[in-house]
């Protein structure tokens, strides 16, 4: 269960203004999926893109360091490398269980902008498909 990570970030943690520049764009997000799980050197990936969060769920290598992951989720995103601390002021990181119960906890609308919205379960199967 270790290997299983969430980074992310939202409006709460960023600013709304920050979000775009990590959204993949809808018309080339499927082929790009594949490149990003490569870029990042993950065994697989999900990834939810909302109005208030982006946010990439994966099952990483033991091997590979968890500000490490932040960093490669930065540069695959925006193309750039980030600058001192600029990954970890950007993203949060789950892991584990942690990152488990942060699913579950995002999934029932808990950590929305509007608690308890619906909308995100939809959202979250999608990203899944």
């Amino acid at each position: 269960m270790e290997n299983i990570g969430i980074i992310g970030t939202s409006f709460r943690d960023a600013g709304v203004e920050s979000l775009p520049r990590f959204v993949l764009p809808n018309e080339t997000r499927e082929q790009r999926l594949r490149q990003l799980a490569a870029e990042i050197g993950v065994q697989g990936l999900v990834y939810l893109s909302t109005c208030n969060r982006v946010e990439i769920a994966f099952l990483g290598w033991p091997d590979v360091t968890i500000a490490e992951f932040r960093r490669r989720v930065f540069r695959a995103l925006t193309g750039q490398e980030p600058e001192a601390g600029e990954a970890e002021h950007h993203f949060k990181l789950w892991l584990g269980e942690g990152a488990v119960e942060h699913l579950f906890l995002t999934a029932s609308g808990l950590k929305s902008a509007h608690v308890g919205e619906r909308e995100i379960r939809d959202q979250i199967s999608q990203a899944l498909r």
